[in-house]
């Protein structure tokens, strides 16, 4: 509400929506070094959008509690290699990888800060493209003193969605382009990985997509009807309510080819929040059914 016009000002409210939706979602980038090949370095692997949840169904979980969900091909390339058809793929075992979450600002996608994500805590759903990190006992820490929350979690909702629902989709998609060499590398994380910051690796774009609605539903996946067809990098990302960022109704699992001839062309295939609570909560959506 303006004081000087007396009228509601609509962008200013959408703005402060999408910039709440951002902040419910940020960067996991998987990075790799094998020693063996004479790498010397970690290198970027993989990228993709994540969420935090808690580790219970509480709304107010503590910040050290916390869950990143993100996609499964991204954490564990070697066990999706129909994403990943490159022939060294096959070198990179999981005692080669390690994993980021990444903040970045969310206007310019620059980068804020980094966590380390604990490998030895993954968790992958045995059938759907997804998979749980926690942080380091380390990165805990940082996690917790920050001066600002890095990332606000959602809460998984125990409804699907229908056509009524008014949706926001947030995520970070991946650029090609080569970042710029008078960029201060202070600016981002861990100097041991200052390749990231110079040639050769794409950037993350931060994107949140409102007037998304749902579209349909099989007996094994749900699709969302987006107002763009989803760029490389937003799988992983959450699918938000509109008016409550809070709420989230599942997280970003495919896009659908614009080239299919069926009416899902362009659209997104998401996990639904209620998959992924009896998949992380399983005595607790149990004991709530009975």
């Amino acid at each position: 509400f303006s004081p000087v016009t007396g009228c509601f000002n609509y962008t200013s409210y959408a703005q402060s929506l999408t910039t709440m939706a951002l902040r419910r979602v940020c960067c996991l980038t998987s990075w790799f070094r094998i020693p063996e090949q004479g790498m010397k370095r970690f290198e970027v692997l993989s990228q993709a959008s994540a969420v935090a949840i808690g580790t219970s169904l509480s709304v107010d979980a503590p910040q050290q509690s916390l869950l990143f969900l993100t996609s499964a091909h991204v954490v564990q390339p070697w066990a999706w290699r129909a994403y990943y058809p490159q022939e060294w793929i096959d070198f990179v075992k999981p005692t080669h990888a390690k994993y980021t979450i990444d903040i970045r600002e969310t206007q310019s996608g620059k980068m804020i800060a980094s966590y380390e994500l604990d490998k030895e805590s993954i968790i992958v759903h045995p059938s759907r493209d997804v998979a749980a990190l926690s942080l380091t006992e380390e990165s805990k820490v940082k996690f917790r003193v920050a001066q600002e929350a890095p990332v606000l979690p959602v809460h998984l909702s125990d409804e699907r969605l229908t056509p009524k629902h008014r949706l926001e989709v947030a995520g970070y998609s991946l650029s090609e382009e080569e970042l710029h060499e008078d960029e201060d590398e202070d600016d981002f994380f861990g100097k041991s990985l200052e390749d990231y910051v110079r040639t050769g690796h794409r950037g993350q774009i931060p994107e949140a997509l409102s007037k998304v609605r749902f579209l349909h539903r099989t007996e094994n996946q749900a699709f969302l009807r987006t107002p763009k067809v989803l760029m490389q990098g937003m799988c992983g990302g959450p699918v938000l309510d509109q008016q409550n960022s809070q709420l989230c109704y599942g997280t970003i699992e495919g896009i659908v080819s614009e080239s299919s001839k069926s009416k899902l062309a362009g659209g997104a295939a998401y996990i639904e929040s209620t998959i992924l609570r009896e998949w992380l909560y399983p005595q607790t959506t149990n004991s709530n059914s009975n």
